[in-house]
């Protein structure tokens, strides 16, 4: 993932609670799309102003560790020197706070399992038909 990522990598506040970091290049791949999704809906004008106001490029050190900047220290709710959970997901990564990442989870469960239930209840109605 390290290699992923490169060096300096762009970080950013997540909307799901936890900090997203890219390559610099996704993040240029990324902010037209939003931009452009923009113009025509207010919420992807304020998706775009979430992500390009929190975005700050970052140094990996020789070790492969990098400084996440206290803004999104805060945002994500980590203690300095405490326990993170690192997310990778193709080319980016997400740095959780482990109970945050644990209810986000919870969560996320809970919202398939009542999915999964309405699709099953549809397609019941369809057999009935």
């Amino acid at each position: 993932m390290r290699q992923t990522l490169g060096n300096p990598i762009a970080v950013s506040a997540d909307l799901s609670g936890c900090v997203l970091m890219t390559p610099p290049g996704l993040w240029q791949e990324m902010l037209p799309m939003l931009q452009g999704c923009a113009a025509a809906d207010h919420q992807a004008k304020e998706l775009f102003r979430f992500y390009a106001a929190s975005e700050t490029p970052a140094k990996v050190d020789g070790r492969g560790r990098v400084t996440i900047p206290q803004l999104h220290m805060e945002w994500a709710r980590l203690a300095a020197g405490g326990p993170v959970v690192v997310v990778a997901l193709g080319r980016t990564a997400r740095v959780w706070e482990p109970r945050r990442l644990a209810l986000h989870l919870r969560m996320a469960n809970k919202h398939l399992r009542s999915l999964e239930s309405r699709v099953l209840r549809e397609q019941l109605r369809l057999l009935e038909v």
